[in-house]
């Protein structure tokens, strides 16, 4: 192998971390459809209350 190549071989490698940490660690534009119903049956059992709903229920 010549020199040149491992370079462009360690940039290759570099350029895929970086993006691969990119998408890992940057949120989402949207909320996903999944996550957004999940969260709307949370709401429905507990009233549509917020954290005020679970304060209540253990006291």
């Amino acid at each position: 192998m010549k020199s040149g190549e491992t370079m462009d071989e360690r940039d290759a490698d570099k350029a895929a971390i970086s993006n691969g940490l990119r998408k890992a660690f940057s949120p989402p534009s949207a909320p996903a459809p999944r996550l957004e119903a999940l969260l709307g049956k949370i709401a429905e059992r507990h009233g549509g209350k917020g954290s005020e709903g679970q304060q209540a229920s253990r006291s």
